[in-house]
């Protein structure tokens, strides 16, 4: 005999979302179970809803009480109703999904030792639109990590055996209930988690859990009586870390109810246009994840704040910052017009950080902003404006300009008062274009910085279920989430003078400083993940050139001891050790020269990057080349390829120049930084040579041996 299955539905004033939990329940794909409905009291029609459920199906029973228990009496008074061997609840704005009952029935059933079963959740908001898992999916359960967060949220399957162990649920806390059960639970039984969302979590604003004091206090009280329990009460107490933000917004001059419609009337007009206006717009979520970027933030935020389009939201992730930027935060915030969200997460690192903010966020496109970077004032209006007139693109990109920061110092009144200061060095510009293949872009590292993207809240949603906010990813972690993008079919549309600012101020907050083997290292990962997520996808949408890409060497290489030898008109490859040879063009002589000079080992793609940016310098010398496009022309020529006019443009933007185009020209050449994404085309036809090289066994690995070069004629 299979055990009974009993679900608990406890319903107070929630008739306008009883419905869609109730059918939930009974569209599960497990049909063995009953279905308890504790109506506490409700003065709205709860109760109507629940008997006419119950009429049509003989699995419900409807239990009514004249006098409201509560959250935690209602729930117990349910349960003790209820005659299943296993029991779970589902609240009364919440959903299951189809198999809930199905999938955590069959753990119960499989594995005697499991009492407690829960699963992963989707936030819902306040009209049934899911916005992604909840942050506390991501936190791994353990007895231990229970003390400080309740990452066994819902649903929850229970075995009453071990229920009715624990004494049940206590109904002397008002609230966190749940929380003080599963504690207890994980005290006596084993606890299995089913890492797939099967409960879709409502947030609005009659949630019971939107006070924050009366969370803190409940749990506090959960956290210390579980400490007592476990005996580690005399080692340990509790430390609550609160966070306050306060601001001052306008009072409301009057407010009259009219043939029952509340009515505001304001002595400023402008209000109620500003508010009507913003309905007109879809809402913008910025998604800031903060670990100390000083000073920066400041930028960051105005940016943010001097945005021309009138619906945005501004989620700010605390992610373990001590410099004193998350304080300095809350005061421009109080100065807003636009609503600013902070919220904490303490699991370090960028994805992780831009993970939670997500399950925060409510808005129909999504902008990812690093803390340190700045938007322009019209490039959010611009993209929305874009995405909306092409429906059928998902994601916007823009241009951009590089800006490299110098620290100078000044006086303060004091003379030995020495204050550092961020200023200006240089700022370039980058004009991109519309690419019909954007895979191609983002797999040979035509990089755009990631704050000149948006994206549609689905595609976020999407990125999501492939995990593109890698938590593992150290590096480049925004070129592994557009690229999968890409890889995935998400379509990409360009929207000139959309424009944002990278600043680069300092050299530890750039994936520079990661060791040429840990890029390496990262880099193969990363591609073998875009290899498994593209076989995933119809096979008409990759190319030759994209699988080679996909499959390209991340290995750290070096020329080999090898001789170049002319002859007429062939040109010779000779490998000194075992004078094995090849034919070679005479770009590709180039090639070999310039990666002559590099003289160190990194990967084919930085490679490319260091011999492009040589060669340039070397062009700009040139007294013909007095402009970037016979610069890009020329080059061309000297990598073998045909010239395209169709290439991202590089300008000069600060300090102005005063010098003639040609002095310009090398200045501009010669300052920009070797790893900069310029020459996009030509960087990939070196790359190719490169690669063509190491098949022929004239690179080597990363290894003791000297390279050695030398030309005979």
């Amino acid at each position: 005999m299979h055990p009974t299955i009993s679900i608990v539905i406890t319903v107070y004033n929630r008739s306008h979302y009883l419905r869609n939990a109730i059918e939930s329940v009974l569209n599960q794909t497990h049909h063995d179970f009953e279905l308890v409905i504790w109506d506490d009291a409700s003065t709205d029609n709860s109760l109507e809803i629940a008997q006419e459920y119950a009429q049509k199906d003989k699995r419900i029973r409807v239990i009514a009480t004249k006098q409201n228990r509560g959250c935690s009496g209602a729930i117990k008074a349910a349960i003790e109703a209820t005659t299943g061997d296993y029991i779970g609840w589902v609240d009364s704005d919440d959903m299951l999904a189809p198999t809930a009952i199905e999938e955590t029935s069959l753990i119960l059933n499989n594995h005697p030792q499991v009492g407690l079963v829960y699963t992963n959740h989707e936030i819902m908001d306040s009209q049934g639109k899911l916005r992604g898992n909840g942050p506390r999916c991501r936190i791994p359960y353990s007895k231990e990590g229970l003390l400080v967060d309740l990452m066994t949220f819902h649903f929850r399957l229970i075995r009453r055996s071990v229920y009715d162990a624990v004494g049940g649920v206590d109904d002397s806390f008002d609230y966190g209930e749940d929380y003080d059960l599963c504690l207890k639970l994980s005290e006596v039984t084993e606890v299995y988690h089913i890492a797939k969302s099967l409960y879709y979590y409502r947030r609005h604003s009659g949630n019971v859990t939107n006070d924050d004091f009366i969370n803190i206090y409940w749990s506090q009280k959960a956290i210390n009586d579980a400490l007592k329990r476990r005996s580690l009460d005399e080692d340990y107490e509790l430390d609550t870390h609160l966070t306050a933000f306060f601001s001052i917004k306008p009072k409301l001059k009057k407010k009259t109810i009219i043939n029952n419609q509340l009515q505001i009337e304001s002595s400023n007009a402008a209000i109620r246009e500003a508010i009507n206006d913003e309905n007109k717009f879809l809402r913008v979520s910025i998604i800031i994840p903060c670990y100390n970027p000083g000073m920066m933030l400041k930028r960051c935020l105005n940016s943010c704040f001097e945005q021309t389009y009138p619906n945005i939201e501004i989620i700010i992730v605390d992610n373990n910052s001590t410099d004193g930027s998350i304080e300095a935060a809350r005061k421009l915030a109080a100065n807003s017009s636009y609503p600013v969200i902070f919220t904490n997460c303490y699991t370090q690192g960028q994805n992780n950080a831009f993970n939670h903010g997500f399950t925060y966020s409510t808005g129909d496109y999504i902008q990812w902003l690093d803390a340190d970077d700045e938007l322009m004032p019209d490039k959010i209006k611009l993209q929305v404006a874009a995405l909306e007139q092409n429906p059928l693109e998902d994601i916007a990109y823009g241009d951009w300009e590089y800006c490299f920061y110098r620290w100078s110092v000044e006086k303060g009144d004091n003379p030995k008062h020495i204050i550092p200061k961020l200023e200006s060095e240089y700022r370039f510009g980058f004009t991109s274009q519309q690419y019909e293949d954007y895979l191609l872009q983002t797999l040979s590292h035509n990089w755009q910085p990631p704050l000149s993207y948006l994206l549609r809240r689905e595609c976020a949603i999407k990125l999501q279920e492939f995990s593109a906010w890698n938590p593992q990813t150290f590096l480049a972690t925004d070129r592994e989430y557009y690229t999968i993008a890409a890889i995935i079919g998400l379509r990409f549309l360009h929207v000139p003078n959309a424009l944002v600012r990278y600043n680069y101020w300092s050299p530890i907050q750039n994936s520079r400083k990661t060791s040429d083997k840990g890029r390496s290292e990262c880099y193969t990962k990363m591609y073998l993940r875009f290899q498994e997520i593209a076989i995933q996808q119809p096979a008409e949408r990759f190319t030759k050139q994209h699988w080679f890409l996909l499959r390209q060497n991340w290995d750290l290489w070096k020329l080999a001891p090898v001789t170049l030898i002319q002859k007429a008109d062939n040109i010779f490859l000779i490998d000194n050790q075992t004078q094995f040879g090849i034919t070679i063009t005479p770009s590709q002589a180039k090639i070999v020269s310039a990666l002559n000079k590099i003289n160190t080992a990194c990967t084919l793609e930085n490679h490319a990057s260091w011999i492009v940016h040589l060669m340039a310098q070397r062009i700009a010398l040139l007294p013909e080349i007095d402009s970037y496009e016979k610069l890009a022309e020329e080059l061309s020529r000297w990598v073998g390829i045909k010239y395209s006019p169709f290439h991202d443009k590089l300008t000069w933007k600060y300090p102005f120049q005063t010098e003639d185009n040609k002095e310009q020209l090398k200045k501009l050449i010669n300052t920009i930084p070797w790893f900069a994404p310029i020459f996009e085309q030509q960087r990939l036809a070196v790359f190719y040579a490169l690669d063509k090289l190491r098949n022929a066994r004239m690179l080597v690995k990363d290894t003791q041996l000297e390279s050695t070069f030398s030309i005979l004629r």
